[in-house]
């Protein structure tokens, strides 16, 4: 009678842990500790970041009499931002991302006129963006694409602001340290559609086509910050 009766606790123990054997042996497998989350499983990624940004130049925007080809550059400065993301799938992000750039805006290819500073401007870019990412809980890369607003901010007392739709793009790496906490480096491509430059359509036997122009402003940046979870 005492054996039977062992051997039916022993099943019921078999039974009774065997979801809890199921899933510890399932958190080994996704690389986790038994009884932690992974840093995964946030909801919350806080990002921001410090870096250099490079590139902004438009022709035919600024008019001179004189000089037809005048082109209009903003030279390369110090940039940071931030991001507030969440997480909506284990290997995907979206949300806000905000970057700024303080810098000048400067006159060249005058011919034989020298270059010259027209005015301070910070040049700010307010996107929804969406990460991708790939790699182990600790260590990830990730692409980002991101669509928006360009907001140029003069400080002069005869322009004014002036926002424009823009479009980002980049690739990435995060290393985590610690369960909610996280370094971030990243590379990163901006156009801004600043002007018209025509358009036209054409109609055929197989129907009609739009075309239209326009003329860009391009930046990219090269940053690193770091990232807290929740």
């Amino acid at each position: 009678m005492k054996r039977e009766t062992t051997v039916w606790l022993a099943l019921a123990m078999v039974v009774a842990g065997g979801p809890a054997f199921h899933s510890a042996d399932a958190q080994r497998r996704a690389g986790r500790s038994v009884g932690s989350a992974g840093p995964l499983d946030e909801r919350i990624q806080l990002s921001a970041w410090g870096g250099w940004q490079f590139g902004g130049g438009m022709s035919n925007i600024y008019i001179d009499p004189q000089n037809p080809n005048v082109h209009l550059s903003t030279p390369a400065d110090v940039n940071f931002g931030a991001a507030l993301m969440f997480r909506v799938q284990r290997d995907k992000l979206i949300g806000i991302v905000w970057n700024q750039q303080q810098t000048v805006v400067k006159v060249t290819d005058r011919g034989l006129f020298p270059d010259s500073t027209l005015f301070n401007v910070t040049v700010h870019y307010v996107h929804l963006g969406a990460e991708v990412e790939r790699g182990t809980e600790r260590v990830r890369g990730f692409g980002v694409g991101s669509l928006g607003l360009t907001v140029f901010d003069p400080e002069s007392s005869r322009y004014g602001s002036s926002t424009r739709f823009s479009l980002g793009a980049g690739l990435g790496a995060k290393a985590y340290a610690s369960e909610h906490m996280g370094v971030r480096a990243q590379l990163r491509g901006w156009m801004t559609l600043v002007g018209a430059g025509g358009g036209g359509m054409w109609c055929g036997p197989g129907g009609c086509s739009v075309a239209v122009g326009a003329y860009g402003y391009f930046q990219g940046d090269v940053s690193g910050g770091l990232f807290l979870t929740f």
